[in-house]
């Protein structure tokens, strides 16, 4: 064990003179993309630490209870646990701090409190294992102040990640995240309760992630590191709106996955209200009832709404009854602590007995929703249901039942709620039920009730909604899903076809390799898998006899070329935007147009672009591809100006070319978009200068503002 201490202290003594090495250059730390995953480990592993800790703490506060040598034995490893283990977390704390998104103060307070509590506990290590006996007054004074400062740490690092006064906010009645909103406006009153559930965690004044506040008005419209998040009049243009709809194992997913999520209603409402321009000061009241942004307005805000529990004027059922009647088959349990309603749900129906249900006769008087859905229910069962009195809610969905079970339902006078889906009713029993005053809802898909018969029950019984659910309109055309694209990568060889496919029998797929929108009825018709040989706009849609088309599908391709064998960067990317270096341009792989941060984009603002290519003898080189993403609303825009140079000798390179690329002069969907240049000769080397744009136009919401020019890969043919 002598030797396992001796290595385990060199290790913290180590790790511990790393900390404080990035500790003291924190600032110019650049970590490269592999280390970001080591960083982003740190909330998972945060919660060992303090176990540990708290172990060592309650350990030594018992120490009596332990023989002398045994416990020095255990402890000392308990506490090397604790430091390596710090030690460990402090530097993926130190990685994850680089990523920004957070409040500076809270983040340096964090930080500086983690590395004491690293050092102390180092400290605590070095002392504790030569000793055999007994620890000196050091040894409680330094685990004393590891106390104190775990949690100093522990409460900056909730700060950090849920804002202020996280742990305190609902004693304290209010929101600590404040949105600032008019509850007058409809921006206030619908639009601000969604952000505030749901974003204004992590997007707050003390938080700022990814640089961007949703607790205001200038602060939303200014958006974040990325960009504008809202365009008004544009929700699919929209960066929320887009992260939003990302798939949730995507690291740009909004909100990040263990958040709450968005509802669809409330991604709806969110849609609508940018579609409509994204009012702010808006009255609420000058939307008429029928709006649709107030329609879905009002579903929102109920179920903001904490319902009201209903109060109940007969006994509670005693918690023995209750509890002999729960088995594994049967859960029986009150709709909250302080409401002697109960409900019964029934599970297994191969373990179905008549007898389980007939035994609910000792809560016969609590007994306010029963759910019998999939059980072979039989007529001869619901018998039993006519003693409960006080039943409100009933699921039958898939029983045996039939119009025979419906006059003994009548009987249930404070039926609200009946499920029948899947059964044998028809309409004939049916109009048992519309007699039935307390009947609010009847659910009855896929029973004999035809839509005739709905109808005529709706006449009969207007009060009560009966529900047939999707009846499908034998005149309505349905619209296919677009032709789905099998190839992954965009940057395709020779022999590397494009393939497309449709999942729906006899769907027609028409395409076109010009950019032009293809045509429905006399396009060219896919086939078999396509071969280009130079850069392409693929645009296909589905069409099929009886069904409306598609939506138009549209990607960028390009070819490969010669590869170079040495790229090399004269200019300095943004640190937030290094990819894997020079060698992301000529790696034969594109970046996703809709998430720059994949590790094959290079980033450009405050510098231009410069980077060399050797090639090993001279080539052959026609034109020259230089691929961008275009996504105005973030600011990534085309480069002002390019210019590529030639040469045998790297030292005296000549100019081949200039070109400006036009300009964008409205917003436009994302794209991965490129310059093609044109050369003539062959050289051993070239040089590619690339400008930013140094003033955004004055139809851009960020006027005045520098462009981003985010780079992928140039291509040589």
């Amino acid at each position: 064990m002598k030797q396992f201490y001796r290595v385990l202290s060199y290790l913290i003594f180590s790790l511990n003179g790393l900390l404080i090495f990035f500790w003291f250059f924190s600032e110019k730390l650049v970590i490269p993309v592999w280390m970001q995953s080591f960083g982003r480990m740190h909330p998972m592993l945060l919660h060992l630490p303090i176990g540990f800790f708290v172990l060592a703490v309650v350990v030594l506060l018992i120490k009596n209870q332990f023989k002398k040598k045994s416990f020095h034995k255990s402890y000392r490893f308990i506490l090397g646990l604790t430091a390596i283990s710090t030690v460990i977390t402090a530097l993926m704390g130190v990685a994850l701090s680089r990523e920004g998104g957070y409040d500076e103060t809270i983040l340096n307070r964090h930080l500086n409190y983690g590395v004491l509590l690293s050092i102390s506990l180092g400290l605590l290590i070095a002392i504790a294992i030569p000793i055999q006996k007994s620890f000196p007054k050091a040894f409680y004074v330094l685990i004393s102040t590891g106390f104190l400062l775990i949690i100093i740490v522990g409460h900056n690092g909730a700060t950090l990640t849920h804002g202020e006064n996280y742990v305190f906010a609902p004693m304290m009645g209010n929101d600590s995240k404040g949105i600032k909103a008019d509850s007058l406006t409809a921006f206030g009153k619908a639009i601000a309760p969604v952000f505030e559930k749901k974003c204004s965690s992590c997007h707050n004044p003390k938080k700022k992630k990814g640089g961007l506040i949703l607790t205001d008005e200038v602060n939303i419209l200014k958006g974040g590191e990325d960009g504008m998040v809202i365009i008004p009049g544009k929700p699919w243009e929209s960066e929320m709106i887009k992260r939003i709809h990302l798939n949730m194992d995507d690291e740009d997913h909004m909100p990040p996955s263990g958040k709450p999520q968005l509802s669809a209603n409330e991604i709806h409402l969110l849609e609508t209200w940018i579609s409509q321009g994204a009012e702010f000061s808006k009255l609420w009241d000058s939307y008429p009832e029928t709006d649709s942004f107030k329609i879905i307005s009002n579903q929102v805000l109920r179920t903001y709404q904490k319902p009201k529990l209903k109060q109940y004027d007969f006994d509670f059922a005693s918690n023995d009854k209750i509890k002999k009647l729960n088995t594994p088959f049967r859960n029986v349990s009150q709709l909250a602590v302080d409401v002697p309603a109960v409900k019964a749900n029934f599970y297994l129906a191969q373990f179905y007995k008549s007898q389980y249900l007939k035994e609910l006769s000792d809560i016969k008087s609590q007994l306010v929703e029963l759910n019998l859905s999939g059980m072979p229910v039989e007529d001869d069962d619901i018998r039993f249901l006519s003693q409960f009195n006080n039943l409100e809610i009933l699921n039958l969905n898939n029983t045996k039942i039939t119009d025979q079970s419906i006059d003994r339902l009548v009987s249930l006078n404070k039926l609200s709620k009946l499920s029948l889906t899947g059964t044998k009713v028809t309409s004939k029993g049916m109009k048992k039920l519309s007699g039935m005053k307390s009947l609010q809802e009847v659910y009855l898909w896929n029973t004999p009730v035809n839509q005739k018969d709905v109808e005529a029950l709706r006449g009969k019984s207007p009060t009560i909604i009966w529900n047939q659910g999707f009846v499908p309109d034998e005149n309505e055309k349905l619209k296919l899903t677009s032709p789905i694209l099998k190839n992954e990568n965009f940057l395709v060889g020779n022999g590397d076809p494009i393939i497309l496919k449709h999942n729906l029998p006899g769907t027609i797929i028409r395409y076109t390799l010009d950019g032009s929108s293809p045509d429905s009825t006399d396009g060219n018709s896919y086939s078999q898998p396509l071969n280009i040989s130079n850069q392409t706009i693929l645009k296909a849609i589905a069409t099929k006899d009886g069904w409306l088309k598609s939506n138009e599908l549209e990607y960028h391709f390009f070819t490969k070329g010669v590869k170079p064998i040495q790229a090399k960067l004269l200019s300095t990317p943004n640190k937030d935007y290094k990819a894997k270096g020079a060698a992301t341009l000529i790696d034969d792989q594109l970046g996703d147009v809709d998430n720059y941060r994949d590790g094959n984009w290079l980033g450009f603002r405050e510098a231009k672009f410069e980077a060399t290519f050797n090639f090993e003898k001279s080539a052959s080189v026609r034109e020259i591809t230089l691929i961008y993403n275009k996504n105005i609303g973030s600011y990534l825009m085309p480069p002002q100006q390019v210019e590529v140079w030639g040469g045998d000798n790297a030292a005296n390179l000549q100019l081949l070319q200039t070109v400006k690329p036009e300009q964008p002069i409205k917003y436009e969907p994302n794209s991965v978009d490129a310059v093609i240049l044109s050369v003539k000769g062959q050289y051993l080397n070239f040089k590619i200068v690339a400008t930013t744009v140094s003033k955004l136009p004055a139809w851009h919401s960020g006027k005045g503002e520098k462009g981003w020019l985010m780079l992928t890969e140039v291509i040589f043919r």
